[in-house]
């Protein structure tokens, strides 16, 4: 998920193109008042979490009247709430929200939903530890994102890597494995749930843990930020109950997932027509790659976050920690049944 380097006001046009009409479905849980409009990113383990959510009826269990708002494009959740046209989201871009809150839009970011988990993998019979990758090319998510952000901060801080101490190659996903594969890179920080897949067979190893290595530099129990749950504040003081129930049914959710591996992976494979080893290995990582807290160390992870986006110039500035409240997210888990 990569920081928005504009104003979400002025790329809400393109990004609205880019993403298409938002496909909505609502569910009237109880009578009265309009339904809340959920947003959220429709893509890979977080179309399962949704469908977990609307399968176990958790909106319902906590008394939602709803709306679901799907986007098929990463910054669609950010324009929406942007222009008002969603009330709360579960899957932002960390640095899309912060953006947003940065530059004062009246919102509120309410929970930390998905972390950055990665590791730093390598082939090389030769690079036994970090510190063998200097004068080598590692990859990473793509130049401006935070996941590049994450890796090289912590190699930075760490292992007293700068970047100008190795090569940096930048790409997706598939694109790494397939550079390490080939023997184009030497090193590459991939999700937790592609090392699950695909380390062994590749005969990857791993040099670093990227959650381990951020909470050496963000402070301890803090997970690296990618995905947050945001609120609209007018939704916060005219519908407090109603935005309590919602993160309470997020954090109901991710944990349910974690508990019943056997059913996410069902979801998985159903909806992304994964193989069962595939949709396993999703199974598997549910709890690292999502999160469903926020508490102080999970703000002062955001806040650590934000000033190294500021530093490599993908945040314009940093929010104010007034954008981050832990309130709901301590009203939700009171909540929780």
């Amino acid at each position: 998920m990569r920081p928005s380097r504009r104003n979400a006001l002025k790329i809400a046009t393109g990004a609205l193109v880019a993403s298409g009409m938002p496909f909505a479905s609502v569910v009237r849980a109880k009578e009265g008042g309009p339904p809340i409009r959920i947003g959220y990113w429709a893509t890979g383990v977080q179309l399962a979490l949704i469908e977990l959510l609307k399968r176990q009826k958790i909106f319902e269990k906590y008394g939602l009247n709803y709306e679901l708002v799907s986007f098929a494009d990463v910054n669609g959740n950010t324009v929406a709430l942007a222009t008002d046209r969603i009330d709360v989201a579960f899957s932002v871009a960390g640095p899309g929200a912060l953006d947003l809150a940065a530059r004062q839009r009246p919102i509120k970011i309410i929970l930390a939903t998905q972390a950055a988990d990665g590791r730093l993998v390598t082939k090389r019979a030769e690079i036994k530890e970090i510190a063998d990758l200097r004068g080598k090319t590692v990859g990473t998510a793509p130049v401006g994102s935070a996941g590049y952000a994450y890796t090289t901060a912590f190699l930075s801080r760490s292992y007293g890597l700068e970047t100008n101490s190795y090569k940096v190659a930048g790409g997706g996903e598939a694109r790494l494995i397939q550079l390490l594969v080939q023997g184009d890179i030497d090193a590459a920080l991939l999700r937790e749930v592609s090392f699950v897949q695909y380390g062994e067979r590749l005969g990857l190893r791993s040099l670093a843990d990227q959650r381990v290595e951020w909470a050496k530099i963000a402070g301890p129990h803090a997970i690296p930020p990618l995905g947050v749950g945001v609120a609209q504040d007018r939704m916060i003081k005219e519908r407090r109950d109603d935005v309590v129930a919602f993160v309470a049914s997020i954090v109901d959710g991710i944990r349910t997932g974690a508990s019943d591996p056997a059913l996410v992976s069902s979801l998985m494979a159903q909806l992304l027509k994964l193989s069962d080893e595939e949709a396993a290995a999703y199974a598997k990582t549910w709890p690292i790659s999502f999160h469903g807290e926020f508490e102080d160390a999970d703000v002062a992870s955001l806040d650590f976050a934000q000033q190294l986006f500021v530093a490599q110039g993908s945040l314009a500035k940093a929010a104010d920690k007034s954008s981050f409240d832990q309130s709901l997210y301590q009203d939700a888990v009171k909540r929780l049944k």
